[in-house]
């Protein structure tokens, strides 16, 4: 018990952890903080008033395994979105959904999610071929494990860009926010003054 003198032995008083990040001041009981950034937990060490900056790494073999069951369900998606549109034939009763406008629609979705532009990681596009999704003479997905590592030890934003939607601007007179009811198309936007 050193109730009387916990002057002497107690060198700082407990205090919640408080932390500001992007501009949006965070308090927490604990040290430990894993509601900041999902799939993220931040352990934090030690007291500072200087800013900072967070970075993390890319858990490889995790990635590769999230990308195979990427992959996955899209072949076992487009091939149940398959049966059911197919035109039918002599020897083949027609999908029950042959003519239905929706379903061709998400079929395009998909179609566009594998060989279309993924924006808004920076100024270039990125494509799910970059690591290393290829389409086999029957139409399914594989992903070539060799071009996955090396793509993402070389840059790994590709992978977040095929899970995440992002947008940015290279000005400092703009910024674009995600928040609210609408949310910005994923890209890079620019600030133009109009004289």
């Amino acid at each position: 018990d050193t109730n009387s003198d916990n002057a002497t032995h107690q060198t700082t008083a407990a205090s919640d952890a408080t932390i500001v990040v992007d501009g949006v001041t965070v308090t927490r009981s604990q040290n430990s903080i894993s509601d900041l950034f999902d799939g993220y937990t931040l352990d934090i060490s030690k007291t500072t008033t200087a800013a900072f900056r967070i970075s993390s790494s890319l858990d490889k073999t995790s990635a590769l395994d999230v990308m195979k069951e990427f992959v996955e369900t899209i072949n076992s998606t487009r091939s149940k979105l398959n049966d059911l549109t197919r035109s039918g034939s002599d020897n083949l009763e027609a999908g029950p959904l042959r003519d239905n406008i929706i379903i061709k629609s998400i079929k395009n979705g998909i179609n566009n999610l594998i060989t279309g532009e993924i924006k808004g990681f920076g100024s270039k596009s990125n494509y799910l071929s970059e690591l290393g999704i290829r389409t086999n003479t029957d139409g399914t997905l594989t992903v070539n494990e060799t071009m996955f590592k090396t793509q993402i030890e070389k840059d790994s934003t590709i992978f977040d860009a095929a899970f995440n939607s992002l947008f940015s601007s290279s000005s400092p007179y703009l910024k674009i926010d995600g928040t609210g009811n609408t949310r910005p198309k994923p890209g890079v936007y620019s600030y133009v003054a109009d004289t």
